[in-house]
């Protein structure tokens, strides 16, 4: 069938897109390419989850050298990490909201629907603001959910301060989320890696001073806040990094045209919500199973005494940053590119 002309029989008709060897294999032109594609998408996308995690590994390396106050730095280590143990949990339902994206945003794309990409959007945005609030109220008892564990009331008392501290940043942590996943299911990864990159160093710079006092430890004998300064940190990187990007992204450059709707109310047509339930719901469970068997580990160890809490954060810190953002980029990459394809309406390249 002829694309854009009349082909000859000795030119393209000779070069199919796909064409299966005896092996059964793949070649030419549609491999090669969605290879290349899927590569330039990728590795943006695995710096940008590098950067991520090693944010909250900063902190648990801030922490695990506090030497002043009443405490040890293996108890502030341990309190910080089983802290994380149980708002990491917390925090992980409403995240479904935004898990869907990829898929979908992929897929409005390749029908040619582009304005159905900010629907997601807006849908992804407002359902997980919704459910963020009841969750985080859950942070200001994280003390008393580890005193029913067995934990030491130090330990306890340490690590709901931590946690009250960590309440500001998971909703506009959730929004980034959103845009990231809404122009990285366009191609447009990029952005949100140098954004990620910025933010690492500064969330040091900033455990540096709201720890220790940065600068201001010499010039007028100001120590930081210690302890609850790491949580500080976090919460200011974290709910400046949305606002960083959405600058970038919406006002400035505004890659966001070609597929937003405007602000309104049709986004919460039944239809639409439904559809979109669809694809998150299922989520929410298979996210609290992860989260929980992630956790569990920490809390085994969590038996053996401060010490070993403390060695196992840090250790955990440290892996963190090499093992999760492959598997993250990866499943990212495949769900767009497979959702891209099923909205043109080929169910065969999605298999390739």
């Amino acid at each position: 069938r002829s694309q854009g002309g009349n082909m000859s029989a000795n030119g393209d008709m000779k070069k199919p897109l796909i064409a299966s060897t005896n092996s059964g294999t793949l070649v030419d032109n549609f491999f090669i390419q969605e290879r290349n594609l899927m590569f330039n998408m990728a590795w943006p996308m695995m710096v940008s989850f590098f950067c991520r995690m090693g944010m909250a590994s900063v902190d648990s390396a801030f922490v695990g050298h506090i030497t002043n106050g009443d405490y040890s730095p293996k108890e502030f280590l341990a309190a910080a990490g089983l802290s994380d143990m149980v708002t990491n949990i917390l925090i992980i339902p409403p995240l479904a909201f935004n898990m869907s994206l990829n898929a979908l945003v992929s897929q409005a794309i390749g029908s040619g629907n582009k304005k159905m990409a900010g629907v997601w959007l807006q849908l992804s945005v407002f359902w997980l603001t919704i459910t963020y609030l009841p969750c985080l109220v859950s942070f200001f008892y994280v003390s008393d959910m580890l005193r029913l564990l067995g934990f030491s009331e130090n330990i306890c008392t340490l690590a709901g301060l931590y946690a009250k501290w960590n309440v500001f940043w998971p909703i506009p942590n959730g929004w980034y989320q959103c845009m990231r996943f809404y122009f990285q299911a366009q191609g447009n990864t990029r952005p949100a890696m140098y954004n990620n990159m910025f933010f690492l160093g500064g969330n040091a710079m900033l455990n540096w001073i709201f720890v220790f006092g940065g600068p201001f430890r010499h010039l007028c004998g100001w120590h930081g806040f210690g302890f609850i300064g790491a949580a500080m940190s976090l919460s200011c990187s974290r709910s400046l990094q949305p606002l960083m990007y959405w600058l970038y992204m919406f006002c400035w450059k505004q890659h966001h045209k070609e597929t937003w709707p405007g602000w309104n109310l049709d986004f919460l047509q039944r239809d639409r919500i439904k559809i979109f339930m669809n694809q998150a719901l299922p989520q929410v469970g298979t996210l609290i199973f992860q989260a929980a068997l992630g956790q569990t580990t920490t809390l085994l160890i969590a038996q053996l005494g401060n010490l070993s809490i403390a060695a196992s954060s840090a250790a955990t810190a440290l892996t963190q940053i090499f093992t999760g953002g492959l598997s993250a980029a990866l499943n990212a990459v495949c769900g767009i590119r497979v959702g891209f394809h099923l909205g043109q309406g080929n169910g065969f390249f999605p298999k390739s």
